[in-house]
């Protein structure tokens, strides 16, 4: 375990960087992503990892005065270093795509291996987990309704992903994607079933994503970067394919199709 003030700066950082993220989002979404941070800045208090994990320890409210008086007051946001004994005994397996998992019993957010991404992976993970957790607790901490009907909520809390890094990587994000399109449509060209929505992943790392996500510190950034260009790209090009659905329907189907099937 390393020393409190490590897990706290680091956190710091990736809400600061969250925070620059969601001012990039365009003005008919930038509320719904400052919705989502307000969440958490009502209810999110510092968590850290134990040596006597499972289990994790609870510290001060992040933004206001004071600490819960119990771990189900608020939600706990853990970042754990690659070195830390994991809070959960699962801990993040190869079909996660992001480093991080909501608890909902524990009403805690987990940041896996904090020190191995850069502050932008790390902060779409946190927003990732975050949109969940008001979808899922808002009702119980501040008697909020969910943000979706349940069957789409996952596909959308996805779409808020994309859009916030087409905010933020600007043309280096959509030239990447570009580029994937433009494989994908070979690839359906050649043999493949285009009359229904599946989802392809090409190999390539495109050039300018570390403009975009910084420069990787390990070799599972490739991995993560890949899986969202290529979400992005099945995207533009099964929505234009079949112009009928909607992105919502098209971002459902992917999800059941593939990642969560």
């Amino acid at each position: 375990m390393h020393a409190l003030s490590e897990y706290s700066d680091l956190l710091r950082a990736v809400i600061i960087q969250a925070q620059e993220m969601i001012r990039c989002l365009p003005n008919e979404i930038r509320g719904h992503g400052e919705e989502i941070l307000m969440f958490l800045k009502k209810h999110a208090c510092y968590g850290f990892p134990s040596d006597k994990a499972p289990g994790f320890g609870i510290g001060p409210w992040i933004w206001k005065q004071g600490a819960p008086a119990k771990q189900s007051d608020g939600i706990t946001i853990i970042p754990c270093f690659s070195d830390d004994k994991s809070p959960d005994p699962s801990k993040a397996t190869e079909k996660d795509i992001l480093p991080g998992r909501i608890f909902y019993t524990d009403q805690a957010i987990i940041l896996y291996d904090i020190d191995r991404w850069t502050n932008i992976e790390m902060a779409i993970t946190l927003l990732h987990e975050a949109r969940h957790t008001r979808h899922r607790l808002g009702g119980k901490l501040a008697s909020l309704p969910p943000l979706d009907k349940e069957e789409f909520h996952e596909g959308n809390t996805w779409l808020f992903m994309l859009a916030l890094l087409n905010a933020w990587g600007k043309e280096n994000w959509r030239d990447a994607v570009k580029q994937e399109v433009a494989w994908l449509g070979k690839q359906l060209l050649h043999g493949s079933d285009s009359s229904k929505i599946m989802y392809h992943q090409s190999s390539n790392d495109w050039p300018g994503l570390s403009l975009v996500f910084g420069e990787a510190k390990h070799n599972n950034a490739g991995t993560l970067r890949r899986k969202l260009v290529s979400l992005q790209a099945n995207m533009d090009y099964w929505s234009d394919r079949f112009g009928s659905l909607s992105p919502e329907q098209v971002c459902h189907t992917i999800m059941v199709g593939h990642f969560y099937k």
